[in-house]
């Protein structure tokens, strides 16, 4: 039988990696091998058709989540100021509970918003309908 003669690589230790060099400190925090995503999160493809894209649906699943959570706020407040405030206004005078006076005033702020805000969406689409009848090309 013949011996064979060891192979020297699997022997001796294999080199070291190189040690990191530490980043220049930029006031942000280090981030890991994983990146910015961290531990739990799943690293990011390299094919950019494949990353999951925000959505309308997606969006509005979120607007309605918040709402509910304001929603539930709202609720707990009003149930919170129910004691009867007597309010005067104009030649009206009426009671009602402090929670629902409230709740009444930042509905009709809210109001006032959106009506300012439809004429300046108004205003807008109509200068740029004036924009692109200007600016049709002959056809």
């Amino acid at each position: 039988m013949a011996a064979t003669a060891p192979d020297p690589g699997l022997d001796s230790p294999s080199p070291a990696p190189p040690a990191p060099t530490p980043a220049p400190s930029t006031g942000a925090p280090a981030q890991t091998s994983q990146g910015a995503a961290g531990a739990g999160a799943a690293p990011r493809s390299a094919d950019p058709g494949l990353e999951v894209r925000r959505t309308r649906t997606g969006t509005a699943y979120v607007a309605i989540i918040v709402g509910i959570i304001v929603t539930a706020l709202v609720i707990v407040f009003i149930v919170q100021n129910l004691h009867e405030a007597r309010v005067h206004f104009a030649t009206a005078t009426f009671s009602l509970p402090v929670g629902v006076i409230i709740l009444g005033a930042a509905v009709a702020g809210a109001l006032i918003v959106v009506l300012v805000s439809l004429a300046r969406i108004l205003q807008l689409r109509m200068a740029a309908r004036r924009h692109r009848r200007a600016h049709r090309q002959p056809a």
